[in-house]
């Protein structure tokens, strides 16, 4: 699906045009956690099937902190500390195994149910993440708590990337 993920990005996207170069940053790193968690759940099945759980988790995070965004930032960069590694195996995994199927018709099938389970999970998730960031932006500790958050982020990309920013790095248009 050609933009499927820009779209995903887009809506996670809070509307804070000073917090908008972090927040790419971040959700370039969230949606590419997420994804891998998607695929790798500890619930057994396929990478795909394990990954919504950790978008399910971090949307649940959010709903649940509409109301107390400092704290709700604090269990998500918490969650995604803790989870990002498996999120990360099992989106790597869910490549590996799409790219070893040698059939193109089944290559291309495996790939976009993948993309369907995902996207399923990431549409029921739109409106909590807006509210949520929402929440972040309106409270002005949260919304610094996040800047940082972010700003820190995307210098880590940037230094372990030589010095190039992520949008060099990626072919998105965010």
């Amino acid at each position: 699906m050609p933009g499927a993920a820009t779209g995903v990005i887009r809506y996670l996207t809070p509307k804070r045009s000073a917090m908008k170069k972090p927040i790419k940053l971040l959700l370039i790193a969230v949606f590419t956690v997420g994804a891998v968690v998607w695929f790798r759940a500890d619930r057994g099945g396929q990478p795909d099937q394990k990954l919504v759980h950790h978008v399910d988790a971090m949307c649940d995070i959010a709903a649940h902190h509409t109301d107390k965004p400092k704290r709700g930032l604090k269990k998500m960069f918490g969650y995604l500390g803790k989870q990002a590694p498996e999120m990360m195996r099992l989106f790597g995994e869910l490549l590996v195994e799409i790219e070893s199927i040698p059939d193109d018709a089944r290559h291309d099938e495996r790939a976009r149910k993948a993309a369907r389970r995902f996207h399923k999970h990431a549409e029921r998730c739109e409106a909590p993440m807006q509210k949520f960031w929402s929440a972040v932006e309106a409270d002005p500790e949260a919304s610094e708590i996040a800047q940082r958050g972010f700003e820190r982020f995307g210098r880590t990309l940037e230094i372990l990337f030589g010095g190039k920013s992520v949008n060099d790095l990626l072919p998105l248009q965010l």
